[in-house]
């Protein structure tokens, strides 16, 4: 089998495959499969490529691609899909908003009116989406779920996968030009709380929080007990945001004038905020922690349960708020 990792910024190294088609923003994948347990589409000629945001995790891939059943399973689609959109976006709030939405155009929609979204987004997301859709184009889009794990496709629109700092200018475009900037009473220094993950949670969060709160007049936020509209407008006037690392730090892109994130981590540090903070003209300070509790996910260093220092990380905050606010 075919593959291939690409070192390029497209989503997909779709040259010179006969089953592909190359329209700017988007790709038409003019016969091939959507493996659902893998989020990938695949060729007719069996070419897969990984997207960049996926490549450190390509054992995964390569683990199912090794088994015997793989190809079988393409050869036996549950479901047909054609003349639609392929939604990009995961579950995963980093992946939902700037691998799905972030990646969407108008030019896409001129031609299909049906998007097909994975089977795992939540309501929410599914009518967030119909919401940004609206915003980009006049015609009427419907939105489905994928019902089946191994999908037929027959002239489907893949949107490309441009640079990072390219879709998080055109989505927060998007949102400026449709959300706006409301006057409101919003806090503008937020704590993103991790406490209701499953792993990388700071356990003396509450009483970092509590001296952030007093000191500096912090509000905590859980993303998770909130709308994605909710979200929005909460993150729009923040300036300063402060939480260990984690998809909910994605919400600095609603924040219309940012100015400071301070990520906290254990172990590993991801570089990706960095990026973003870089794109947005944001200072960004990281603060390590200590390892409280082990992950049982031996593959990613960075998910153990931490601590940080509080008298330290306080005296950190209060210079690096000083010299940047």
């Amino acid at each position: 089998m075919a593959r291939k990792i690409p070192r390029d910024s497209l989503l997909f190294e779709w040259t010179r495959n006969e089953s592909v088609e190359f329209c700017g923003t988007y790709s038409v994948l003019k016969e091939g499969y959507w493996y659902a347990p893998l989020k990938l589409p695949i060729t007719r000629n069996r070419r897969v490529c990984l997207p960049l945001n996926r490549i450190y995790s390509e054992h995964k891939y390569y683990d199912v691609f090794d088994t015997s059943g793989f190809l079988g399973t393409l050869d036996h689609p549950e479901q047909l899909i054609s003349n639609a959109v392929l939604f990009t976006g995961e579950a995963n709030h980093w992946h939902y908003i700037v691998d799905g939405l972030a990646n969407l155009t108008a030019e896409i929609f001129e031609t299909c009116r049906t998007v097909y979204v994975d089977a795992e987004l939540t309501d929410d997301q599914v009518g967030f989406l119909g919401n940004y859709i609206s915003w980009l184009t006049p015609h009427a889009i419907q939105v489905r779920r994928l019902q089946a794990a191994t999908c037929a496709l027959s002239n489907v629109c893949v949107p490309a996968n441009h640079s990072t700092k390219e879709k998080i200018t055109r989505f927060r475009a998007t949102l400026e030009g449709n959300v706006g900037v409301q006057q409101s009473n919003s806090p503008r220094l937020l704590y993103v709380s991790r406490r209701h993950a499953k792993s990388r949670r700071l356990m003396n969060e509450d009483e970092l929080w509590a001296l952030l709160a007093k000191e500096f007049g912090v509000h905590r936020m859980d993303n998770e007990t909130m709308s994605l509209i909710e979200q929005v407008q909460c993150y729009r006037d923040a300036t300063v945001i402060i939480g260990p690392h984690g998809a909910g730090l994605t919400n600095l892109l609603f924040a219309s004038c940012p100015c400071l994130l301070i990520e906290f981590y254990c172990l590993q540090r991801q570089l990706f905020f960095e990026d973003v903070t870089r794109y947005l003209g944001m200072r960004y300070e990281a603060v390590e922690g200590r390892v409280v509790k082990f992950s049982e996910d031996l593959r990613r260093m960075d998910n153990h349960d931490f601590d940080v220092p509080l008298r330290e990380t306080i005296d950190l905050v209060r210079k690096i708020m000083g010299d940047a606010v």
